[in-house]
């Protein structure tokens, strides 16, 4: 199965993300936006990070693009490009997954 296959990769995953501090790897809860796909199979990943000053305003009005951290942004997008590239050239994707 493809999750399982991940989780036994991400070691060497997690190392390529150490220069930016976000290698920690724990099980975690993905919250509303996220849990139905993980329930539904999708892998999920997630960026850790100090969100001290977003966790007040998630979801709400006062949740704008104003409040975005560009250092957590710059980090956020370094993990996601790395995690894309790593399943890309790592993971034996199933074909309909690639299309």
């Amino acid at each position: 199965r493809l999750h399982a296959q991940a989780v036994r990769a991400l070691p060497p995953f997690a190392a390529l993300l150490e220069p930016i501090g976000a290698s920690t790897r724990e099980p975690s809860f993905a919250g509303s936006d996220v849990t139905p796909l993980v329930v539904a199979g999708a892998l999920g990943l997630g960026a850790k990070q100090d969100t001290t000053g977003y966790w007040p305003i998630h979801h709400t009005e006062a949740d704008t693009v104003d409040k975005i951290d560009p250092q957590a942004l710059r980090k956020n997008v370094a993990s996601y490009t790395v995690a894309a590239w790593w399943m890309a050239e790592t993971l034996d994707l199933p074909e309909a997954a690639v299309r």
